[in-house]
């Protein structure tokens, strides 16, 4: 299935490389694909395609562990892409 996740934190943008590489070794681990990356200063959009399998806590799970730095509060859609506006509200 396909989910929209936003993740926060500080400086993302700056940390994209890092954030790629931890996403494709997450992939890699738990039955899922990245499908669209945006990068904002204080927030990371995700599409993730995640295996029907998977639990969304469990990828959320081995996501925040690899990135640390992300905060492990996040909002998940698996309807619409959330607009700039809803995010940052």
């Amino acid at each position: 299935m396909s989910y929209y996740f936003v993740f926060t934190g500080d400086s993302l943008n700056e940390k994209n490389k890092e954030i790629k590489a931890s996403l494709n070794k997450v992939c890699a681990n738990i039955d899922s694909e990245i499908e669209e990356i945006e990068f904002q200063d204080t927030y990371l959009l995700l599409k993730m395609l995640i295996s029907i399998e998977v639990s969304i806590a469990e990828w959320v799970e081995g996501f925040t562990k690899e990135c640390e730095f992300v905060d492990k509060e996040y909002l998940c859609s698996n309807v619409d892409k959330p607009k700039d506006d809803f995010i940052v509200k």
